[in-house]
């Protein structure tokens, strides 16, 4: 997994991850994304689920939303290596720069039924905390 984790993290540096235009064989799908309470305070940021747009090729999965509450945008880029296994990070700010935080999700894909990813969110900047969080599509 981390020699995958490692060529994701290559290729979306060395290409600026995806391109803007869309193959013939682009899918536009509804994500549901169900996390946990956030750790650093749970009352004040309970658990929650999302549907999250993205965007699927046989070979990358891309997304994006804005926040409900407060208008933070989050950006989720992710590859699907031959042998359906998926590894798909995300970014987030908020709208005054104060707080960053970053996801990580890993799963394998079913071209059948439902494909399940397993990961998270955690602060990189500002408040500490983080979320255990599962994304079905």
């Amino acid at each position: 997994m981390r020699l995958f984790a490692t060529t994701a993290i290559l290729i979306f540096a060395n290409f600026g991850c995806f391109a803007q235009a869309q193959s013939p064989e682009a899918k536009q799908i509804s994500a549901k994304l169900i996390c946990d309470a956030w750790t650093g305070n749970r009352e004040k940021n309970p658990a929650f689920q999302i549907d999250v747009p993205f965007t699927l090729t046989d070979a990358a999965l891309t997304g994006e939303r804005v926040t409900s509450s407060s208008g933070n945008k989050e950006v989720f880029k992710g590859l699907i290596a031959d042998s359906g296994d998926i590894l798909l990070i995300g970014r987030g700010s908020s709208t005054n720069g104060l707080s960053k935080w970053a996801w990580e999700f890993h799963g394998k894909y079913n071209p059948k039924g439902t494909s399940t990813l397993k990961g998270g969110m955690k602060n990189t900047s500002g408040g500490v905390g983080s979320r255990k969080c599962e994304i079905t599509f």
